[in-house]
């Protein structure tokens, strides 16, 4: 759904997200909020999280902006943290865009993400090349070659693992 508007809005939702609809027998609940402005997103959720931790922060930052007119520069940061559960999470995603045409453009996503807990901290990183083609008004193909790794997590008993998709979109 896409919609604008100036003024203040308020979503009143008694359902957690780690929730599924109907089954909320503790009465557990968050607040939310989120604000924008010119393509930049601040959120901000706490409270229970489903899963019988009542102390869930969640922070997000999601935006971008044109450095140049052929170049795009997104973020999207992301932090959780929960006393009662002793563990949360940090991490960040660049996207970076380069228009070579108006049907051709290379990005490349380097993202960095951190698992915490006194335990234990984990830390991957994830690189993805994309190639973007517009091939008429309507199909646009995207390649996407993607490079995890990690010195603390496995990946099907690796800790690096590569991979390549391929994509086809149609908008009717």
């Amino acid at each position: 759904m896409l919609f604008s508007h100036t003024g203040f809005k308020v979503d009143y939702v008694t359902n957690p997200h780690g929730i599924i609809a109907g089954t909320n027998t503790t009465n557990s609940f968050q607040l939310g909020f989120q604000t924008g402005y010119k393509g930049q997103y601040f959120n901000l959720v706490y409270g229970s999280d489903g899963f019988g931790f009542k102390d869930v922060l969640y922070l997000d930052y999601t935006g971008g902006f044109d450095v140049i007119d052929s170049f795009y520069l997104g973020i999207n940061a992301a932090y959780s943290n929960s006393n009662d559960a002793d563990a949360g999470y940090k991490g960040v995603a660049l996207y970076l865009q380069k228009s070579f045409s108006k049907t051709f453009s290379l990005g490349l996503r380097p993202e960095f993400f951190t698992t915490t807990s006194t335990s234990k901290n984990t830390n991957q990183s994830a690189y993805t090349l994309s190639l973007n083609k517009k091939l008429s008004e309507n199909l646009k193909i995207i390649t996407e070659l993607r490079h995890d790794t990690s010195k603390d997590v496995t990946f099907f008993g690796r800790n690096n693992l590569s991979g390549a998709t391929l994509a086809a979109i149609y908008n009717f």
